[in-house]
């Protein structure tokens, strides 16, 4: 079970990821030509919490099946003095959970901000903000084109 939902975190990245560029270019093009909100923006931007949030959701399952984590808890002590686990203990599932708070947050702002250009303005700079954050709280080290090591992290 856990390597399905694993799988299934790690493929629906991308399409997060699709939607989240979408719907800031979406955004960020009709605030540059003064277009106002209509129903497709609100279409795609509810589409692209409901991706997130399933994205959070498969993310938070895992955060209690995983190995890793499971370590980190058995072991905290020595979990937080090596920074790979610390990473999928503590760093990777906070920043992800203040993604999910700025995006919400900011949709609710967005939408109590009318129809018009502040409406707007607001959702882009509340999805960017949480796309940072969950930039920031992305594993890099361990991606295949990215990566600085080879070695996955020692479970001791």
């Amino acid at each position: 079970m856990y390597s399905a939902i694993l799988t299934v975190h790690s493929y629906l990245r991308y399409a997060v990821l699709g939607l989240v560029l979408l719907v800031l270019l979406r955004y960020a093009a009709a605030l540059l030509s003064g277009r106002p909100w209509n129903d497709g923006d609100e279409g795609i931007g509810r589409w692209m919490i409901r991706v997130w949030d399933l994205q959070f959701l498969l993310g938070l399952v895992l955060y209690f099946l995983s190995p890793i984590v499971q370590f980190g808890f058995a072991n905290f002590g020595e979990a937080m003095g090596d920074s790979q686990v610390r990473q999928f203990l503590v760093e990777h599932p906070v920043l992800n959970l203040l993604a999910i708070g700025v995006l919400h947050a900011g949709w609710i702002r967005a939408r109590k901000a009318g129809g018009g250009r502040g409406r707007m303005l607001r959702a882009l700079l509340f999805i960017a903000v949480a796309a940072a954050l969950v930039a920031v709280s992305i594993p890099w080290e361990g991606r295949p084109l990215l990566r600085t090591t080879i070695a996955p992290p020692q479970l001791y």
